[in-house]
């Protein structure tokens, strides 16, 4: 075999000046009182994680709702309020929060708004944990979400 099939060039090699003592490689003392610190702060965040991504879709959900209630309504022949209510509430069925359609404005005249008005509310999962560490956050997360559409006319 030729030099270059028994020993590869460039980068394959070990590194040359790391030096890591022996006794650091084998050290194990420490690992419990490390994950007895450190995983609590670990569950804490991935239920923040959780939490804030539940937060991120009632958001998203509830302004898709309140848009596609509002545009139903505006192109409805009769009843515009009626239609941009049912239609906003059948996609809040699939949503993982709490959400409501709590107000309704339309004219079933060409030319006037439909607005539509969705209240969402998130459980704060982590918030009783936050007690352990000193803090306080027991509210769950709330908003709205608002849409207007101006209602069409032939």
């Amino acid at each position: 075999a030729t030099r270059s099939a028994v020993r590869p060039r460039g980068r394959g090699g070990p590194a040359r000046g790391l030096r890591v003592p022996a006794a650091f490689l084998q050290q194990d003392r420490g690992d419990m009182v490390e994950a007895a610190l450190t995983l609590p702060l670990m569950v804490l965040l991935a239920l923040a994680l959780v939490n804030f991504a539940l937060v991120g879709h009632a958001r998203n959900a509830s302004q898709q709702a309140a848009g596609f209630g509002a545009r139903m309504g505006s192109v409805a022949f009769v009843n515009a309020r009626q239609q941009a209510r049912t239609s906003a509430e059948s996609l809040l069925q699939d949503c993982l929060c709490r959400a409501r359609v709590i107000r309704v404005d339309a004219r079933d005249a060409p030319g006037g708004d439909v607005t539509v008005v969705v209240e969402w509310t998130v459980e704060n999962f982590f918030g009783p944990l936050l007690t352990l560490f000193g803090g306080s956050l027991s509210q769950p997360f709330t908003g709205t979400a608002t849409a207007s559409y101006r209602k069409e006319g032939w």
